[in-house]
């Protein structure tokens, strides 16, 4: 079974959140694209940007776009969470 992630948010103001640099965030719009297009071939979605949301600054490393430790290990939670979900049913 195929789960698909979504992107993280960026830390606003960091030195690699290319994604502020105009002002508009793309990441939501790009996340909305994934959940279409999960939900066409039928794969599970696992919302990593939701997932982050309002943690970005104790989740994200120095450069406000790679997760940390914390991070990685928050991602590994959500994906667990969603393959028991998925799979232990």
């Amino acid at each position: 079974t195929v789960f698909l992630g979504t992107l993280l948010p960026q830390r606003r103001g960091a030195w690699r959140a290319f994604d502020y640099s105009d002002g508009v965030d793309d990441i939501v719009p790009a996340n909305t694209q994934i959940r279409q297009m999960a939900g066409i071939e039928a794969v599970p979605v696992v919302d990593l940007y939701q997932g982050f949301a309002g943690a970005e600054g104790t989740l994200l490393g120095p450069d406000g776009l790679h997760p940390n430790e914390a991070g990685y290990q928050k991602m590994a939670d959500l994906f667990y969470a969603a393959i028991v979900q998925r799979l232990e049913q």
